[in-house]
């Protein structure tokens, strides 16, 4: 059977997965979903724009991404996904939001537009 000492790890890791959670904001299979979507928008931009411009995009619809999804979504790897989000928070167009448990977040500055 399942021995009690193991049941409560299990407790432990349940619950610092659920605190992670509070920040997690996008599910696998969403994220899936998205990644098809930046896919085809990566590889069909207008002249003069980059993935950048992609990212911003996405941050517009969710508001808030971890560092992890935007690597995911954008099969970059984290330093990548950081580089990017340090790019965005100096042209002020988002900030980083860093908790105090799991992968820091980028964040969209309210009322910023790039239109």
């Amino acid at each position: 059977g399942d021995g009690s000492v193991g049941k409560g790890i299990k407790e432990a890791n349940k619950a610092e997965i659920e605190r992670e959670e509070k920040i997690e904001s996008i599910k696998s299979s969403e994220i899936e979903k998205l990644k098809k979507i930046v896919k085809e928008k990566v590889e069909s931009l207008e002249k003069g724009k980059t993935p950048l411009d992609v990212l911003y995009w996405l941050l517009e619809e969710k508001k808030q991404l971890k560092l992890r999804e935007i690597s995911k979504i954008f099969s970059i790897d984290i330093k990548k996904a950081e580089e990017w989000a340090r790019i965005l928070e100096s042209q002020e167009i988002a900030e980083m939001n860093y908790p105090a448990f799991g992968t820091p977040a980028l964040r969209l500055k309210k009322g910023v537009s790039l239109t």
